[in-house]
């Protein structure tokens, strides 16, 4: 059967009886920390104990009808006396009480069934009679019988000698009822109250928790005394939903939207009342039959941990967690199968930010990636979270304070739920603003805390109702208006009675404290006995509760601890207390992680004493799960600012390659220069360590791994150069060290470093360095995976290679080439996936190998099949997204595909699906840079993603949208190439942003601006070519630039400019073609250069040199199809002998016009049935009217005829 939320918890009531004015001081006791020690012992047991103690709040809402506030007072305290049963507390004195008038105790007394004479007796002993009579199971009614030493106090023994004997009668029947239990002690006085009542407090707990105990097990009923969490569970919505005022509109907002299918996140500051809003809407839901699996965090010890919460929420499904399930992402594999599984469902977790600290509280991967049948529901104080969610689709509810007319109700709620009445003045008072619920809550319990001092403050001769009430008021008014006011006022108490230098001293130590400590540990840093621990938790019971794994203490709110931090730890203090607790966590060795884990944290916040060096170097093996935690912490370090290079002296190589892993932890907030700075700081402890040992291979790995780590940074901030100097030097350690001693370590690390040097030779336009580096690591990993069949990350290795292969042949042309290692790298990919489906990393690198044969597939004009392979890694990497919301790398990798997917609309013509597509990248990209405005790669990924928004609005005719795109784009990167103006890459992107802007003055006419873009862009081109004469790169961007600068000249009507431009254009690729006569690139460069200069010479009638031009063109393109047959070497042939047949026919050879106009539209025909879409419509249809005007001409009517014909059939397909 399944479990559908937490019992209703049992309430044991306990109540107080005395004479009112001389008990103060051990009713304080009574409902201070004698309710808090027995609230902890019947909570494991799911209960919670109420102290009925009604000194003031009975009757004041009678103030103005002392008659009837007298009757109310003796009717409340009988039938509270009733409810309590059979848990009754006498304190017996000197004094005999107050006796009402007969008439109005006889009606109360027999309203009560009490059959007795009362007549001249006292309230005290008709509420002592009323306890001990009709005990219920056996449980004797409490007695605490006070000898008090010394001067007694005035008014607190009875003048009246009669008074006195029925005082001294009441005592003793007290004494010898058979009903009873009685406890007596001595109590020293100074004249005007009773001195240290330690002793009684200490006997107190002895004498009424094994009742309270034996009584909440028999009120528990079917609660699993067995299982503290249900009991936390079940006491945290009872206390929540107890009093939910003034959110009628936000709880019913809430369940409409989830009832919408939307996911839920409530946000707000600590204290404003989201868990009284989760737990009412939880329980509307399953009242309305909605399935809720809910789990509040942190409500009991041992509910912080991701694994612990998903076992609380599996538990509910009467499902375990597998002991087969280990890891974080087994853990979330399995737990979203089990969703899947369980039909229509929300998922409610209360208080995220509560989750320890690390991979559960920064991934939430068990609310990420739920299946549809699933919506979660859930609270947090952390923006972070809340924007990780908001990737998924939650929508945000924000909790406000309460209105003043919500305060008011609430207030008044407040004090009923705890059996008094607040007088119309106080609660005036408290709703004359906006106040927290935590605000109110700790307000409410200030008035419960009145004391024997304040009560000393009413006049005794004087009508008590009205006295006390006055008396709240007093207190109501006083109160400080905000949190940290009040939380002075608890502890204050508290110092009162334990003294300054403790409860300073504890505070202190919870406010720094990373994850909260337990009593044992907190008592010994704090330099304090259990006991005095266990005192001030029970005197800030209000503020500091049980939290976490392992009994933790910590405070309720972050409200709180920022209170407490602000006025208990000067800055001057907070190391020294990092140091404490650093000290005294170090010298623990057991297996608590969250211990482990805090050790380590607060000796990173000590400034280097003691140094977090050792701690470091202890954690043990880089793979295992200490050292995974490990660099999270580090990494939350270093965004909270610690200096590494300060704090990590003495790091030994264990420590070393623990502290290389900390930006793999995945933390979102590490910024490059976080990155870099842990990087820097790695090389510098490798190069001491290495120096130490010059003859250490270990030492010199070390250095050469933090080299490649420090250089890929560089990398990502733009400075190649720098990036190269390390790679070079990583590279040729790598091989001295692979020479010495070939073993399949060292050769993959030799692999590793060959991928890293090609990849920035190929940034660098070194593409002949780049193309030897990645054929020789090609080799290296094909060797290595050949040696192992079984190894996984070989076989990885050997795709990667060809990832790396295949771009090479792309950036010179050859397609077929980059078409068949991308193919290998797939089949690969499918084949590790399909052996470990839930991998995600063989997952995102099957997504790469799909988008590169798909940008492929594009290129080429297949574009059927590139939809297929571009859509199907945009589901792989939308999947794991969803699964890891947080993860940068998995945003980007979103974005390359909305822009593949994008690129493939545009060359469709869905000019509409693209806008929208590189729309979306570009918000993406701005976000992914927003993280880290150092980030170089980040900025260059918006001025690309501006870049493609600019281009489809050029299709689409939206200058403006353009022009604005492309000057923004250029903006950023001539920001990136003045930090690094000797980058090819970041030279190449401006000249691409400024050729932009000249296709978009060209194709509004403006043909002045677009000259004078196209040849700033052209400046830049040939002074890469310059650098880099041999690249492929290089000429091809200096011969698209001709390429523009010709176009512009022809539209200026400049045609002998036109036919310089293109005639450079012609003899640079002939030149390049010497070298590589088949490089596939380079022909269709020449190609063009070829077509735009015959189109020139036509223009300029010299159609015999057009013509000439124009048979070279179309030698070229029946070498294409020979060299790399498909759609676009054949649309290519077509363009050939589409435009020989234009030359013939103006230059009157109808014999060759005919034959190409003919042959052109076989070709055409070709490719449209091959691929039926508008481009290849639109040659076609070109084909058919060409040819027919050419029939017309020469009066080959019936071949006219067919074509109008065919062409018509083709227009209305």
């Amino acid at each position: 059967m399944r479990w559908h939320g937490p019992p209703e918890v049992p309430v044991i009531p306990v109540f107080v009886s005395s004479t009112f004015r001389d008990f103060h001081g051990e009713r304080d006791i009574l409902v201070g920390p004698v309710r808090a020690a027995l609230d902890e012992l019947v909570r494991p047991i799911g209960c919670r104990i109420e102290m009925i103690d009604l000194r003031w709040g009975v009757a004041a809402g009678e103030m103005d009808d002392p008659e009837a506030a007298q009757r109310k007072i003796l009717d409340v305290c009988l039938s509270e006396i009733g409810r309590s049963r059979p848990l009754f507390v006498g304190l017996v004195g000197n004094r005999y009480g107050w006796i009402p008038p007969e008439q109005r105790a006889r009606r109360v007394a027999t309203e009560a069934g009490l059959d007795l004479d009362v007549r001249g007796r006292s309230v005290t002993e008709l509420e002592f009679i009323h306890g001990v009579g009709s005990q219920a199971g056996g449980v004797p009614s409490v007695f605490f019988v006070r000898d008090l030493r010394r001067k007694v106090p005035a008014g607190w023994s009875e003048r009246d000698p009669g008074l006195t004997r029925r005082s001294e009668s009441l005592r003793d029947w007290v004494i010898k009822h058979p009903g009873t239990v009685v406890h007596r002690y001595r109590a020293k006085s100074n004249g005007t109250r009773v001195k240290d009542l330690s002793g009684f407090e200490a006997l107190a707990i002895q004498a009424l928790g094994p009742v309270v105990v034996q009584h909440a097990r028999s009120l528990a009923g079917s609660l699993d005394v067995e299982d503290p969490a249900a009991a936390g569970e079940a006491l945290f919505f009872a206390e929540r939903t107890a009093v939910v005022e003034g959110r009628d509109s936000l709880v019913a907002a809430v369940i409409a939207s989830i009832g919408s299918g939307e996911s839920v996140c409530l946000t707000g500051p600590s204290g404003v009342g989201k868990s009284a809003v989760w737990c009412t809407v939880v329980q509307r839901l399953r009242a309305a039959g909605r399935q809720v699996v809910a789990m509040p965090v942190g409500s009991g010890a041992g509910t912080t941990s991701e694994r612990l919460v998903v076992s609380r929420l599996a538990a509910q499904l009467d499902t375990q967690i597998p002991d087969s399930v280990n890891t974080s992402q087994q853990l979330r594999s399995w737990w979203r199968q089990l969703v899947a599984d369980s039909g229509d469902i929300v998922i409610a977790a209360d208080s995220l930010d509560s989750l320890d600290a690390g991979f559960s509280r920064d991934e939430l991967g068990f609310l990420t990636g739920l299946p549809c049948n699933a919506r979660f529901f859930v609270s947090t104080t952390d923006a972070t979270q809340y924007s990780l969610l908001a990737q998924v689709g939650a929508r945000q509810f924000s909790v406000d304070d309460l209105t003043p007319e919500a305060v008011g109700h609430a207030a008044a709620s407040m004090a009923r739920a705890l059996r008094r009445e607040l007088p119309a003045a106080a609660i005036s008072s408290l709703a004359s603003r906006s106040r927290s619920p935590l605000w109110l809550t700790l307000a409410v319990g200030e008035l419960m805390a009145l004391d024997e001092d304040d009560f000393a403050t009413v006049d005794p001769t004087a009508d008590a109702v009205s006295e006390l009430a006055k008396l709240v008021t007093r207190t109501v008014e006083a109160l400080p208006p905000d949190i940290d006011g009040v939380i002075d006022a608890v502890t204050g108490r508290a110092v009162q009675r334990f003294g300054t230098t403790p409860v300073a001293s504890v505070l202190r130590i919870l406010a720094v404290s990373r994850s909260g400590l337990t009593p044992s540990d907190l008592g010994r840093i704090a330099g304090l006995p259990d006991v005095v621990v266990a005192g001030l938790k029970r005197a800030f019971g209000g503020m500091v509760e049980v939290r976490g794994v392992g009994g933790r203490l910590g405070f309720v709110h972050a409200a709180v601890q920022a209170a407490v931090a602000r006025t208990h730890l000067p800055a001057a203090l907070k190391r020294e207390t990092h140091a404490r607790i650093a000290q005294h966590l170090n010298v623990i060795r057991d297996d608590d992680p969250i211990r482990q884990d805090d050790a380590l944290w607060h000796a990173l916040h000590c400034e280097g004493t003691p140094s977090a060096g050792p701690v470091l170097n202890a954690i043990g093996d880089t793979n295992a799960e200490p050292s995974i935690r490990a660099r999270v912490v580090l990494a939350q370090a270093l965004v909270a600012g610690v200096d590494l290079a300060v704090v990590t002296k003495g790091l030994d190589h264990q420590g070393l390659w623990t502290m290389m892993g900390t930006e793999a932890s995945g933390w979102p907030e590490l910024d490059l220069e976080a990155i870099r700075q842990v990087r820097v700081v790695c090389l510098e402890h490798a190069r001491r360590l290495s120096a130490a040992n010059p003859q250490s291979d270990r030492s010199s790995r070390a250095v050469g791994i933090a080299l490649s780590n420090l250089a890929d940074v560089e990398l990502e901030g733009g400075n190649l150069r720098q990036a190269r100097v390390m790679y070079e030097e990583w590279l040729g350690i790598a091989r001295r060290l692979c020479a010495a001693e070939p073993t399949p370590s060292r050769q993959r690390d030799l692999l590793v470093a060959l991928h890293r040097a090609a990849y920035a030779a190929s940034k660098a336009g070194a593409n002949d360095e780049a193309l030897a580096l990645t054929t020789e690591g090609q080799e290296l990993s094909r060797e290595l995976a050949n040696r192992d069949t079984a190894d996984t990350q070989a076989h990885r290795d050997v795709a990667c290679s060809l990832l790396d292969v295949g771009a090479q042949a792309w950036t010179r042309g050859d397609n077929a080439g980059a078409l068949k290692a991308y193919e290998e790298a797939l089949q690969i990919w499918r084949g590790l996936v399909a052996a470990d489906p839930g991998n995600e990393r063989h997952s995102r690198d099957m997504s790469v190998a799909l988008n590169r044969i798909g940008e492929l597939a594009r290129q080429t004009r297949d574009f059927a099949r590139a939809k297929d392979l571009l859509d199907e890694a945009f589901e792989i990497r939308r999947k794991l997204l969803n699964s890891n919301p947080g993860s940068t790398q998995a945003l980007a990798d979103v974005m390359v595909s909305l822009t593949n997917v994008g690129q493939l609309a545009r060359s469709t013509g869905a000019f509409d699906q693209a806008h929208q597509n590189f729309t979306e990248s570009l918000r993406i990209a701005r976000q992914l840079a927003d993280i880290d405005d150092s980030n170089a790669v980040a900025l260059r990924d918006v001025s690309v993603s501006l870049g493609r928004v600019g281009d489809v609005a050029v299709d689409r005719r939206d200058w403006v949208v353009a022009t604005e795109a492309f000057e923004e784009a250029l903006l950023i990167r001539q920001q990136l190439n003045a930090q690094n103006p000797d980058s090819v890459e970041a030279i190449r992107d401006v000249a691409v942003a400024l050729a932009q802007l000249g296709n978009v003055a060209r194709a509004k006419g403006d043909m002045s601006e677009a000259q004078h873009r196209y040849e700033q862009a052209d400046r830049l081109w040939r002074h890469l070519y310059q650098l880099a004469p041999g690249s492929a790169q290089a000429a091809n961007d200096l011969l698209l630039s001709l390429m523009d600068l010709g176009h512009v000249a022809r539209g200026r009507g400049d045609l002998d400019r036109a036919s310089d431009v293109y005639t450079e254009a012609v003899q640079m690729t002939r030149l390049r073609l010497s070298g590589s006569p088949r490089e596939v690139a380079t022909l269709r460069g020449l190609k063009q250069a070829l077509d735009n200069l015959g189109e020139v010479n036509r223009r300029k009638e010299r159609l015999g040199d057009a013509l000439e031009v124009c048979e070279e063109s179309l030698r070229i393109a029946q070498t294409l199809n020979e060299i790399d047959p498909g759609p676009r070497a054949r649309r290519d042939y077509w363009a050939s002998l589409t435009l020989r047949g234009r030359l013939a026919a103006q230059s009157d050879h109808g014999d060759i016009a005919g034959t190409s106009f003919k042959e052109a539209l076989l070709v055409a025909r070709g490719l449209h049935q091959a691929r039926p879409d508008a481009h290849t419509k639109r040659d076609l249809l070109g084909s058919l009217q060409r040819l027919r005007e050419f029939a017309w001409k020469t009066g080959d009517f019936e071949l006219a005829q067919d074509c109008e014909r065919e062409a018509g059939e083709l227009e209305d397909a």
